[in-house]
């Protein structure tokens, strides 16, 4: 099994802690996520200077400071398959250890779980098991067959 996913049998409904849902977001799609956020979420986002480009990330707080979501910027967007794959690799391997959902369905979901397994490789073979930390974990989206994800990473 791969250990970049969260086991099957954890859900929202299984009292389980949530994963912290990641927002994969384009510099066309920001603009207006922003305008319909409440204010404290705006003034947050505004503050951090952040900006959808390919390869940033924010940790945006609720009211109570708590992580809301995860912001990935996705520059001019997930075009396709091969761009949707990379994306995913860059960001599994540079999230921190925490579970993680993407918060929408992408048309390249199959790609984008592909791609985090890729990112989240590690040969650990020859290093102390006390190296090997727990690195960030996904959720399968829905539809996505774990089985076919495994193969394709062996």
């Amino acid at each position: 099994m791969l250990e970049c996913f969260l086991p099957e049998d954890r859900d929202a409904g299984g009292g389980a802690p949530q994963a912290l849902a990641l927002l994969c977001i384009s510099e066309m799609q920001f603009t207006a996520w922003r305008d319909a956020q409440p204010e404290s979420t705006r003034a947050f986002v505004e503050r951090s200077g952040f900006a959808p480009e390919r390869g940033r990330v924010l940790l945006v707080p609720d009211a109570a400071g708590r992580p809301a979501c995860l912001l990935a910027g996705a520059g001019t967007g997930l075009k396709d398959a091969l761009a949707t794959f990379w994306f995913a690799a860059g960001l599994a391997d540079r999230l921190p250890a925490g579970d993680y959902r993407l918060a929408d369905p992408l048309p390249t979901a199959q790609e984008f779980a592909l791609g985090w397994a890729y990112g989240s490789y590690r040969f650990l073979q020859y290093r102390p098991q006390s190296s090997a930390s727990r690195g960030a974990r996904l959720l399968l989206p829905t539809g996505i067959a774990r089985d076919y994800v495994e193969a394709a990473t062996l």
